[in-house]
């Protein structure tokens, strides 16, 4: 579901004229971070600098973000299954950032082992988020 494995954005162009509505959901995550430790959520957690402390810590985090995510995305699975037993037969969610599925996932078989499940990212997609809002 990831580049270069989604649609591109003139597939997806094609798919978004069969549609005449949109639902956007904002995800406001519990998963906190204080501003100093919030500088460090995108290093290399293996980097030199980091103390095993912070270490501990930035892994903790992304371990309850990824259970909000997957949260998120049942979420989405189960809004989908609702609007197409109201008729909405073409229901599609989407998510953001990375697929919370698997903890490695299938790419070098480009092969998805959930693909009922995983959606694309509407960035993968094209769409832009912000400007779409």
């Amino acid at each position: 579901m990831c580049p270069p494995n989604s649609l591109s954005v003139d597939e997806f162009r094609k798919v978004l004229r069969e549609y005449n509505y949109v639902l956007v959901l904002k995800f406001k995550s519990k998963a906190e971070a204080p501003p100093k430790f919030a500088k460090v959520l995108n290093k290399d957690e293996n980097d030199p600098k980091l103390t095993k402390v912070i270490r501990k810590k930035v892994r903790a985090l992304w371990v309850f973000w990824k259970q909000e995510k997957l949260h998120l995305l049942i979420m989405i699975l189960e809004l989908e299954k609702a609007a197409m037993n109201k008729g909405y037969t073409m229901a599609l969610g989407f998510t953001t950032g990375s697929c919370p599925i698997c903890d490695k996932c299938n790419i070098e078989q480009k092969v998805c082992i959930h693909p009922t499940e995983a959606r694309y990212t509407a960035q993968s997609i094209g769409v832009n988020i912000k400007q779409t809002l």
